[in-house]
């Protein structure tokens, strides 16, 4: 077994909740012992004992991500995909029953609404309401709504889904096509390899799509189609695994079952970890992603395999492991997550769990979950203060032939550590000036491979200097990008004595830089679509409304769909006189 960690901020200052997970499989009748050393030092160490740990066990995967569908319909969306990612939990967990059905259709009435108003008249969905069309969004969109049919999910609001659904491959036809012509005009051939992550996106989501195509449209869709045919050699191990899936889809198993097979044969197992891949991708970037991998690799091995279905249960306990609490780390995750364990089972039936459970030579009593009152899933869990078992002497008693799927999460508070190993290709600073004698005009901007300076009029600040109340500050976020990177959110906190002198949110499109801004309480949050190689400055303005020795926050950067790359400034005082 290998350690899962996930991180996400905690409510007190230089503290973040950790969660640590650790899965495990039991497939044949009998008893198994397991050892784990490292969560157990771990819970059973002082931060340990203050944390919460749940043993959870089911027969049937989907069980865990029912779990996990409350925090994609409870979560608050800030982007047009989380928007219909919870349309899409709703959508399952009505289908399923799993929640009160008045609540659910209120819900969906309410996302679908706002994925009408905000798809744009080209076709396409901005990755925040307010920006420009997105291509990635847009087409993670239309995945969704063909996984929704795929599974054959429908309800009062599919026939307006679909018809947005048909819109926005109106813009994702027409960039498909001209990136064609761009492959033609720079005198590319069908014999040389041309497909980039924005065409294996289309292609997975146009093949769940049975709308007839034009003829110019055709042929560069068939151009593209042969591509995965044959010149998938630049592409990673997701990208390929989305390619079995279009593939299969157009009705090419041949191609598909090739391409699969290439997968296959580099995967290895371990008897700890199970079934991997040496080269997994593993960063910010789109479909450099885990878990969103592992989510397309068990969808691929759905579709290709009917009889071993070992490598499949492998990589469903390695899913679970990595949940984040009740759901995964990112709202993408758990949607993607939610499918591909759908696809493993997407019904929740009555199981007669025959285990026993024996914990340090203790036997165990577990308690049915509350992701449904009959679906054979069981949880044990220990309070904050409680003493944790012994969990380096753990076995389970199988008395079925079911496969038995079982995760232990310990989720505890620790002081706030950067993950060093993590390679972000960018750098923050934070920097506050003093604005003397001039007429400030309240603005948010971004500029773009700009130098950092000190402008005229303004003094830079340190912890002994003082301003007066009233006085007026700019603060500064500088930023040096090693590559160009995707959907970045900025986060900074408003110090207390202080006021924005800006107050609404807004979309600018500055040299290239697509970017929206808003304010939620005392926080002003920075939404950049993309960013290029280069050097940034963020700043705004605020205004010191009372005197003291007064704290100036950290501000934060994270890649939106990879929040472990946080990163975070060190915190600054002020000194305000009257």
């Amino acid at each position: 077994m290998t350690l899962a960690l996930s991180g996400q901020s905690d409510k007190k200052p230089g503290l973040e909740m950790i969660n640590k997970s650790v899965s495990f499989l039991v497939r044949d009748t009998g008893t198994k012992e397991f050892h784990f050393k490292e969560l157990n030092k771990i819970a059973s160490s002082k931060a340990g004992e203050a944390g919460l740990l749940t043993l959870s066990i089911s027969s049937n995967p989907f069980s865990f991500a029912a779990e996990a569908l409350p925090s994609l319909w409870t979560s608050q969306p800030e982007s047009c995909d989380e928007v219909f990612n919870q349309y899409f939990a709703c959508s399952i967990a009505q289908y399923l029953k799993l929640h009160d059905t008045a609540a659910l259709h209120n819900k969906m009435s309410s996302n679908i609404r706002s994925l009408e108003i905000t798809q744009l008249p080209d076709g396409s969905w901005p990755w925040i309401n307010g920006m420009k069309g997105d291509r990635d969004i847009t087409g993670m969109i239309c995945s969704g709504i063909g996984r929704l049919e795929e599974i054959h999910i429908y309800n009062a609001y599919t026939d307006r889904l679909r018809q947005m659904g048909i819109k926005a491959f109106g813009y994702l036809d027409s960039a498909m096509i001209k990136d064609y012509d761009a492959v033609l005009k720079n005198g590319g051939t069908k014999n040389e390899a041309h497909l980039t992550p924005d065409i294996v996106n289309y292609l997975y989501a146009r093949t769940f799509w049975k709308v007839a195509l034009g003829l110019k449209e055709a042929k560069a869709f068939y151009f593209w189609i042969e591509q995965a045919y044959n010149h998938t050699q630049n592409c990673n191990l997701m990208e390929k695994a989305m390619l079995v899936c279009a593939l299969n889809r157009e009705d090419e198993q041949g191609a598909a079952n090739r391409l699969w097979r290439t997968i296959d044969s580099q995967s290895l197992l371990d008897k700890e970890t199970g079934i991997y891949w040496k080269d997994m991708p593993d960063g910010p970037g789109f479909h450099e992603r885990p878990i969103e991998t592992v989510c397309m690799l068990i969808e691929a091995y759905n579709i290709i395999l009917r009889t071993n279905m070992k490598p499949i249960e492998e990589m469903c306990s390695w899913l679970i492991q990595h949940k984040s609490g009740n759901a995964w780390p990112t709202n993408t995750e758990t949607a993607d997550a939610v499918y591909a364990l759908l696809l493993r089972n997407n019904s929740l039936p009555a199981t007669d769990n025959q285990i026993a459970i024996s914990i340090g030579g203790q036997m165990e009593d577990l308690k049915p979950g509350a992701s449904s009152s009959n679906d054979g899933y069981l949880i044990r869990t220990w309070n904050a203060g409680d003493k944790k078992p012994d969990l380096d002497h753990f076995k389970v008693e199988n008395k079925s032939e079911a496969v038995e799927y079982g995760l232990f999460n310990l989720s505890y508070s620790a002081e706030y550590k950067e993950d060093k190993k993590m390679d972000f290709p960018m750098k923050m600073k934070k920097g506050i000036f003093v604005l003397v004698n001039i007429n400030p005009v309240s603005q948010k901007y971004i500029q773009v491979n700009k130098k950092p300076e000190i402008k005229k009029g303004e003094i830079i600040v340190g912890e002994k200097t003082r301003i007066k109340k009233g006085g007026i500050i700019t603060v500064r976020i500088e930023l040096d990008v090693d590559k160009d990177i995707d959907y970045i959110c900025i986060s900074d906190s408003i110090p207390n004595g202080f006021d924005s002198m800006d107050d609404s949110s807004k979309w600018i499109n500055k040299d290239g830089t697509d970017y929206t801004s808003k304010i939620q309480g005392s926080r002003i949050h920075f939404y950049l679509a993309h960013l290029t190689k280069g050097n940034h400055v963020i700043e705004y303005i605020i205004r010191a409304t009372q005197s003291g020795t007064l704290p100036i926050g950290i501000a934060t950067i994270k890649p939106y769909y990879a929040p472990e790359y946080e990163r975070k400034t060190k915190p600054m005082k002020l000194k305000v006189k009257e």
